[in-house]
């Protein structure tokens, strides 16, 4: 089983290759496209605005080696197939967030094969034309984070009332966050059905932030049992 899923990967990096090689100039130019018509938000929020623990959440949730891979991350992709295969479901993902950020400015959702390599050739792209500070920027700025709310200062706004105020997010206020775009329509908390999955997901960023060494104990334990009470929510509103 082993060999069969190294064999696959092999062919998919040849594929890859090939067919990158096409979509080169047109990924260029989608990119150029994008930025000489795309209307720059007035609510962009500068990395540095942005709290260690919101930037630690994303990545330990959606890329935790963000700073190693060069837009595709082939480890990441190894791992989730064997796991999914190992385990019968198609659970894990493995999009990097220089992915992510490609299908969410410049392409589509459609699921088809011509998608999904405009996209890796767009991440590549993006990875050769950016710093990773200046492409996780952009993926906080881009993001929908459900109720209406692209980009972390609309997110922190709709949700928490901090909008222009990052610093001022808590450590489970920022891992609720970071959750969300992974399903941001059924994750949404002002939904009341949706809060116990929306709290399941921020404990699941948690507990990976405490995997990878970026909180303690201690953090961990009060973030979870800080209640999640939105902005505007009464003294009775709390939720545990």
């Amino acid at each position: 089983m082993i060999r069969k899923l190294l064999r696959g990967l092999a062919l998919g990096a040849v594929l890859i290759l090939l067919v990158g090689c096409t979509l080169q100039e047109h990924a260029k130019s989608m990119m150029e496209n994008h930025e000489h018509t795309q209307t720059i938000p007035e609510n962009q929020a500068a990395l540095q605005d942005i709290p260690n623990s919101l930037k630690m959440a994303i990545l330990d949730v959606e890329d935790v080696r963000f700073y190693e891979h060069g837009g595709l991350d082939l480890y990441g992709i190894g791992r989730a197939v064997y796991n999914d295969v190992t385990t019968r479901s198609a659970a894990e993902g493995a999009s990097t967030l220089t992915q992510q950020l490609a299908r969410s400015v410049y392409l589509s959702q459609d699921r088809t094969m011509t998608r999904k390599l405009n996209e890796i050739v767009l991440a590549f792209e993006l990875e050769h034309n950016y710093s990773k500070d200046d492409i996780l920027t952009m993926y906080l700025n881009n993001v929908y984070f459900g109720n209406g709310a692209t980009g972390i200062r609309a997110a922190a706004d709709t949700y928490f009332g901090k909008g222009q105020d990052l610093k001022k997010l808590t450590l489970a206020e920022s891992a609720l966050l970071a959750g969300l775009p992974n399903a941001p329509s059924a994750l949404n908390p002002w939904i009341p059905e949706n809060v116990p999955n929306a709290i399941e997901r921020r404990n699941h960023v948690l507990d990976a932030m405490y995997k990878n060494g970026d909180i303690t104990q201690d953090q961990l334990t009060q973030a979870k049992n800080e209640p999640l009470k939105l902005f505007g929510q009464g003294e009775g509103s709390d939720t545990p």
